[in-house]
């Protein structure tokens, strides 16, 4: 858990008014890669803690599976029971205004 002392607004000003060389901005982009992480996951007051040591090595998401397959009648009944819920919502929102 955070430190209740710890001075966001003196980090931000000390990283703004800092002087950005060439070189420290090399440091700095090791020093992001290098440090270990704390993940906070949860809702409500129920929530877990875990330290990632390192940032994980970037993977491609593998592309959704091709849905051709799909059989026409799924798709016919899809459609019929959206357009039928259309055409109430349509009638109810008409009589009522």
């Amino acid at each position: 858990m955070l430190r209740s002392s710890f001075n966001f607004t003196a980090l931000q000003n000390w990283l703004l008014e800092r002087k950005w060389t060439p070189e420290s901005i090399v440091k700095w982009q090791e020093f992001y890669n290098d440090a270990s992480r704390m993940i906070f996951s949860g809702a409500s007051s129920n929530f877990s803690v875990e330290t990632l040591p390192t940032l994980p090595k970037y993977e491609d998401l593998t592309p959704p599976k091709c849905k051709r397959g799909i059989p026409n009648s799924t798709i016919r009944q899809n459609s019929f029971v959206l357009l039928t819920l259309i055409s109430f919502l349509t009638t109810i929102i008409t009589r009522f205004l």
